[in-house]
C-alpha cells in the first residue's frame, strides 16, 4: 500500500516548514514476528484513581470531570498549534 505522510514543523525563531513523504508498496512480503512485536511494545502505566464503586453518584461525577479534563486538554493542544502557525506566519 502506498500513500503520503505530511509533516509540519515549527520552532521558536525559525520559519515553519512542511515536508511530504511518499511511501511505496513493498516489493517483498512483510515479515511479522509476534514475539518481537510483544517485546518491542513499551510498558505504559496509566495513572489510576480508585473510586468507591458503592457510590454511583461519585463515579458519575468522576467520569464527567475526567471527560471535561480530556476535552480541555485537547483544546489547549489545538490553541498551541494555532499559536505556532500564527507565529510562523508573522516571521515569514
Amino acid at each position: 500500500m502506498s500513500g503520503e505522510i505530511k509533516v509540519k514543523a515549527y520552532s521558536n525563531g525559525l520559519k515553519g516548514a512542511e515536508i511530504i513523504l511518499h511511501s511505496r508498496p513493498m516489493k517483498t512480503a512483510a515479515v511479522y514476528n509476534k514475539d518481537y512485536l510483544n517485546l518491542s511494545k513499551k510498558n505504559v502505566k496509566m495513572n489510576v484513581v480508585n473510586i468507591d464503586s458503592g457510590n454511583t453518584s461519585q463515579n458519575t461525577d468522576a467520569k464527567k470531570y475526567n471527560d471535561e479534563i480530556k476535552h480541555l486538554h485537547q483544546q489547549i493542544v489545538g490553541y498551541e498549534q494555532e499559536l505556532m502557525e500564527l507565529r510562523s506566519k508573522v516571521k515569514e
